[in-house]
């Protein structure tokens, strides 16, 4: 069960991004407008795909890989496959966090930045992170064995805690230049419906006082189950009017600036 012969599958991200193209481009006409915003996007997302599968492959490339073989050869599905089972997918993995690294524009940032990953999962970003000299922190609520083996493995620093309406966050004795939560599942009610600005509110006032003025927060949000919604339209209204935060939405994600 070698890292290189676990770590096959295809990537699986199907979002739909918006075709972005220089400004000058913005002076053409409509069709030429268009099929060059489509051709810079392709650009683009083949640049990206590029230099994520070559970040992706060289942290693989600085694992114990007897070692992976050892820890986890006890999660590896022969026969069927297994809630852990994707997860000893490295390699896509690894790829999936360098490409939502470029996809966020963090290759900008100069080394040395500090980040902050809530619910780092098996701590696959914080690796591409780390790897690409920043400091990096995660927080999560450490339940599921898997990822604390992973979490183990790679030597990354955790701190477990679980975010509630109403509890504060642990005390990071630091502020971070980037803090980021991907595909989030806290922000749900108990009855499975989003937070709205009761939670959001007290919760990222709370986290700003972690984050250095300046500093980014990127949280993507997983679609309700019962309305398909990302996030409910008062959240986007009252996040957006915080004045700790200028705020820009996506579809499915928040990019938050600290003023």
């Amino acid at each position: 069960m070698h890292i290189d012969v676990i770590t096959q599958a295809k990537s699986q991200s199907t979002a739909r991004r918006k075709h972005v193209a220089p400004r000058w481009v913005e002076g053409l006409g409509s069709p030429v407008q268009e099929q060059l915003c489509r051709a810079f996007a392709f650009a683009r997302k083949r640049w990206n795909r590029t230099r994520s599968r070559a970040l992706s492959e060289g942290v693989i490339h600085t694992l114990d890989h007897d070692a992976f073989d050892s820890i986890f050869r006890k999660y590896a599905a022969y026969f069927r496959p297994t809630p852990y089972s994707k997860y000893l997918n490295v390699r896509h993995w690894l790829f999936d966090s360098a490409e939502r690294y470029y996809l966020h524009k963090l290759d900008r940032l100069p080394a040395g930045r500090k980040f902050l990953d809530i619910g780092s999962g098996g701590g696959f970003f914080l690796v591409v992170c780390r790897h690409l000299g920043h400091q990096v922190q995660g927080l999560d609520i450490g339940t599921w064995p898997i990822f604390n083996d992973l979490i183990e493995f790679f030597g990354i620093d955790r701190i477990e805690h679980r975010i509630k309406p109403g509890v504060q966050l642990p005390n990071f004795g630091q502020r971070f230049d980037v803090v980021t939560a991907f595909m989030t599942g806290f922000d749900k009610t108990a009855d499975g419906m989003p937070w709205d600005e009761e939670q959001w509110i007290p919760f990222l006032t709370d986290l700003r006082q972690y984050v250095v003025d300046g500093g980014i927060v990127i949280i993507k949000f997983i679609a309700c189950k019962k309305t398909g919604e990302y996030y409910g339209t008062s959240a986007r209204l009252a996040i957006k009017q915080m004045p700790q935060f200028n705020a820009r939405f996506c579809r499915d994600s928040v990019r938050l600036v600290a003023i």
